[in-house]
């Protein structure tokens, strides 16, 4: 708007205000020019200018409302870093909304809701260079009895890349039991060395969000990540038996398994029905003169449920200590009540007299819905 214009309003809205009265016979005079002044046309003018300054006042108003809003209701944030394959870090944050009124029940009590926001981002250690990310936003609603996600409300994962290298994909699942109801997210990261070569699949990724029927909101990735990296203040370690078998006439594999459980399932029985356990796998394999060819960990973590006697395994991972080994590891859940997951593992190795032999082994993890798993070999 011109210094012109701004005048003509700024006097006709004195004018306004006086009273002063215009018949269609006054004018003003510029560059021999008549302009004459309808009294209507101009008051209404007037009046939409206003109008339109109200509307723009509580426009901004309520822009610094929501603004102020938004940096104040978030009421926790759980932040969790880790170290996959090949010195990539995943960064995870979930963040918790304050909980809103959100209507009645049928029995006329409250229902509430809040807003859970997930980041991951994947970069390198090293360096720092982002390579890609993910981000889902949802509602868990509850009432004191139960908790639950309406399908509005969830969205799909967005995912971004930074890296023409690395791609991360993503699926959700909704789990409701009585009184709780939990997202999960499952993610992968997929890699190319090259533009030549395919995507392949390098890491399985999962996380829970979980919302009991009082609201409370907790957020599950601990089982993720090498053992002597977890926080053992807040799990239970329990070490099986060493098994020893001689798979070939010169070689031995040996196995040592680990079995990890959530405090707080323990703890909270009542309230969480689902449980989270994992197992971990460390297979050694050596020669007749006691030398290691191959060192491998594997790891499946399992959620179950004793009440829905629902089970799955949720990801596995790998990692390759010593040796020239390949490993394949993958889920797969038969039924609802019977997960498991499985590994291939290929080595090679020299023998006594220098012939180098290559081995390959198959193993399978199962889980009932107890939460009791056993790891045998095909």
């Amino acid at each position: 708007m011109n210094i012109k214009r701004i005048l003509s309003y700024f006097m006709a809205f004195s004018f306004f205000l006086t009273g002063t009265t215009f018949r269609a016979e006054n004018v003003f005079a510029k560059d021999s020019e008549s302009i004459i002044i309808n009294t209507e046309m101009l008051n209404s003018d007037i009046l939409e200018i206003i109008k339109l300054d109200e509307e723009k006042l509580e426009e901004n108003k309520q822009g610094e409302v929501l603004t102020k809003n938004a940096q104040t209701c978030w009421e926790s944030i759980y932040p969790n870093k880790f170290i996959i394959d090949n010195g990539i870090v995943c960064e995870c944050e979930t963040s918790i909304s304050k909980p809103v009124q959100n209507g009645f029940n049928e029995k006329g009590g409250e229902i509430f809701r809040k807003k859970i926001e997930v980041r991951s981002e994947f970069y390198f250690e090293e360096t720092g260079e982002h390579l890609c990310g993910l981000f889902l936003a949802f509602y868990f609603t509850y009432d004191n009895e139960n908790a639950w996600i309406e399908d509005s409300n969830l969205m799909k994962a967005q995912t971004f890349a930074q890296n023409k290298y690395y791609k991360v994909s993503a699926n959700e699942e909704v789990c409701v039991a009585p009184g709780q109801c939990v997202v999960s997210l499952f993610s992968h990261l997929n890699n190319r060395e090259t533009l030549l070569k395919n995507l392949e699949r390098t890491e399985e990724l999962h996380a829970d969000i979980i919302c009991l029927a009082n609201g409370e909101v907790f957020f599950r990735n601990v089982l993720m990540g090498q053992k002597e990296n977890l926080n053992k203040d807040g799990l239970k370690f329990t070490d099986l038996e060493v098994k020893s078998e001689r798979v070939r006439h010169n070689l031995v594999r040996e196995l040592k398994e680990t079995k990890i459980e959530q405090l707080r399932d323990l703890e909270n029985a009542e309230n969480d029905v689902y449980r989270y356990i994992r197992r971990d796998l460390n297979l050694v394999y050596k020669d007749n003169k006691g030398n290691i060819v191959a060192d491998v960990i594997i790891h499946a973590p399992f959620r179950y449920n004793i009440e829905t006697h629902e089970v799955k395994c949720l990801s596995t991972y790998n990692i390759v200590q010593q040796g020239e080994v390949d490993v394949i590891t993958r889920t797969g859940n038969e039924t609802r009540s019977y997960g498991g997951a499985y590994g291939e593992i290929k080595l090679k190795y020299l023998t006594n007299k220098g012939t180098q032999k290559t081995f390959k082994d198959r193993l399978i993890i199962k889980c009932d819905s107890m939460g009791n798993a056993v790891c045998a070999f095909a």
